[in-house]
């Protein structure tokens, strides 16, 4: 459960593992008097917080639910509707949100694309590319909000195979998300890997860093990301190469 406090201030949900990458729909369940606002973002919110299509249910105590291209700016709303009633103080309600193909749509229940309230079409010439994701509720009143599960996957990961210099530092990622927010840890050839051995430094966001790198350690690193729901795994051969030499006549 991620709580918002009663005041107007977007929450970003990636510390919660959720993002707009590699997704266009979002489930929730919120219970909240007014004003669940979702707020899409195409760049970091803490370098543009502004910028974004905002998605509110419950506006207007409770009455209206609106989208807007920019933070609680009249001047940006691009569609209202007028709906009693869809939240409430005292029970978790239903909603869910789809941004596919630049058609943004907010409804009711369980269902993607059933029971829709608001929906807005963004023709312009540059929509936004959806990355983060903000929640928040309005002054006075919080709110609390559940996610659907996800078990993890991967966003980027290093290649397959690499090649490592002799005596070089090689670093090996996997930035992982799902809800519970994923555990990356490491192995090599079947052995888990301790991020704090002076060979090796991990790090939570999925990075291994593997120090002095020599021929002792090639072999098959894998990446395991763990949450509540389930693992995923991605497997990076390493190999050495020595240090190119030249030899004059």
């Amino acid at each position: 459960m991620v709580e918002t406090p009663p005041e107007f201030n977007y929450k970003n949900l990636e510390p919660h593992g959720i993002t707009g990458e590699g997704r266009t729909e979002l489930m929730f369940t919120v219970e909240a008097c007014k004003d669940a606002r979702v707020a899409l973002y195409p760049y970091d919110p803490v370098i543009d917080g502004d910028t974004m299509y905002e998605v509110v249910f419950g506006g207007s105590h409770n009455t209206r639910h609106t989208i807007r291209t920019r933070r609680a700016d009249n001047n940006y709303l691009v569609n209202m509707t007028t709906i009693a009633n869809l939240l409430s103080c005292t029970e978790y309600r239903s909603f869910w949100i789809s941004w596919k193909n630049f058609y943004i749509i907010g409804g009711t229940g369980l269902t993607v694309g059933i029971d829709k309230v608001v929906e807005y079409n963004d023709t312009r010439p540059s929509p936004y590319i959806v990355r983060y994701i903000g929640i928040s509720t309005w002054r006075n009143h919080a709110g609390k909000w559940i996610f659907s599960d996800e078990v993890p996957r991967f966003l980027s990961v290093s290649p397959s195979s690499v090649y490592a210099t002799k005596g070089d530092s090689v670093v090996l990622h996997c930035k992982s998300i799902g809800i519970p927010l994923p555990v990356i840890t490491w192995q090599k050839d079947g052995v888990n890997i301790s991020g704090d051995q002076i060979k090796y430094n991990t790090s939570i966001i999925g990075y291994l860093t593997i120090h002095n790198f020599q021929s002792t350690d090639s072999g098959l690193y894998r990446c395991i990301a763990t949450n509540s729901e389930g693992d995923n795994s991605h497997d990076v051969r390493v190999d050495c190469r020595g240090k190119f030499v030249l030899i004059l006549p």
